[in-house]
């Protein structure tokens, strides 16, 4: 992760991380220890009254990632507090909001894939409707002659899915409504969007606890966000020593991971949430509104994420209502 940017763009943020870095109450991994420094001179420009001290960066490693930002479970829906004070405030104004998002937010399973038992995040976006992204739907799903339908596995059977929004850690409980019907898959990769129509009482007789989550109609730079979803990690990943630290070699479980919004055009806006595979669908929430911003499709760990802006998210689904 660019520290340094984040630090650069967040001044209380760097204020506390800077001074917990001076003070060694940040452990440093000899073994994820870069040669490179960072001065405080380098970031005075928001950082103006502290001494320059040089400190070795773990660009890559973990002790500032889990600290800046951090990918914390949820449990009995509600997330793990933060190490920072700083998005421990944050966190704490925006819990509302985001315990509503994350009882909306669910790991999308299948049955009969061929090797996959679960292939990524949606949430309920209108009643009834669930949005997840295109390269996530085609896994068990497709466009037909006369619509869209649940695909077939090699042996042809036929696959069908159902969205758990619970998988927390260490929690054996499960909140399962079916994926009844295959709404809608874009026909190219842009926008990374599809619909699906969710069950709304389950086998159990259980009502569907899920609400709509409210899109935002724009979204600026900078904006503090979270995205909630399953990250799934793979141990061929660049980066892979740092993601089993940061993760705790923790994955398909449900996660909260707070940042920023870096860009916002048209088509995509990026963000700096922690975030993996499995994390493909997750709702990036807004944490002052509690509104969606974008759906997260992409990024390289530590570097990079990108998310289909919620108003492209929105015209899609009003040619389906």
């Amino acid at each position: 992760m660019p520290y340094l940017d984040v630090l650069r763009n967040d001044e209380a943020l760097a204020r506390e991380t800077l001074g917990k870095l001076r003070t060694g109450s940040l452990p440093v991994r000899p073994d994820l220890r870069f040669s490179q420094v960072l001065t405080f001179d380098k970031i005075s420009a928001v950082i103006t009254d502290m001494q320059v001290v040089d400190l070795d960066v773990i660009e890559g490693g973990t002790a500032l990632q889990e600290f800046i930002r951090p990918a914390l479970f949820v449990q009995n829906g509600s997330y793990q507090v933060p190490l920072s004070e700083i998005w421990k405030q944050k966190l704490s104004q925006a819990k509302e909001n985001l315990e509503r998002a994350i009882a909306s937010t669910g790991r999308i399973e299948v049955k009969n894939h061929d090797s996959l038992a679960w292939v990524g995040t949606g949430w309920l976006v209108a009643p009834e409707i669930m949005v997840t992204n295109r390269h996530v739907a085609i896994e068990f799903a497709r466009k037909s002659n006369i619509g869209f339908r649940f695909r077939k596995n090699r042996q042809l059977k036929l696959m069908s899915a159902h969205v758990d929004f619970r998988e927390e850690h260490h929690s054996p409980l499960e909140e399962e409504f079916e994926l009844v019907d295959v709404l809608y898959i874009e026909p190219g990769d842009d926008p990374d969007l599809a619909f699906f129509q969710v069950q709304q009482i389950n086998t159990m007789g259980v009502h569907n606890p899920a609400t709509p989550l409210q899109l935002a109609a724009d979204v600026a730079p900078g904006t503090d966000v979270a995205a909630i979803g399953y990250p799934r990690g793979t141990s061929g990943e660049q980066n892979w020593p740092a993601i089993t630290e940061l993760f705790q070699g923790i994955f398909g479980v449900k996660r909260l991971s707070p940042g920023k919004v870096k860009t916002v055009e048209e088509s995509q806006l990026t963000h700096d949430c922690s975030t993996l595979e499995g994390s493909s669908g997750s709702p990036v929430v807004n944490l002052s509104t509690g509104e969606v911003v974008g759906i997260h499709f992409t990024g390289t760990f530590s570097v990079a994420n990108y998310a289909v802006p919620s108003t492209l998210i929105a015209d899609r689904l009003n040619q389906l209502l």
